[in-house]
């Protein structure tokens, strides 16, 4: 046999031994614990919110409705309280 069919040879008989003791080694506990994922619990932070509402108001300038408790928006003519 030729030198390349032998080290293709060993090459493919490394590769199994390889995946076998990596297959036995996590069949019997070994390397890296696999730990399951954190179990999903239902908590005030995840459970749906009440839609929040708001006063608003039609802006005399913009013809946009606004939230009464909005500050200025920036423009020179703003009528919101600062």
């Amino acid at each position: 046999m030729g030198l390349l069919l032998k080290i293709a040879i060993f090459a493919v008989v490394a590769y199994g031994v390889w995946t076998t003791v990596r297959r036995w080694a996590g069949i019997l506990g070994g390397g890296q614990a696999k730990t399951p994922p954190p179990a999903r619990r239902e908590t005030s932070a995840q459970a749906p919110r009440k839609p929040v509402v708001e006063e608003m108001r039609l802006c005399p300038v913009c013809a946009a409705h606004v939230s009464v408790a909005a500050a200025k928006c920036g423009r020179s003519d703003c009528p919101q309280p600062a």
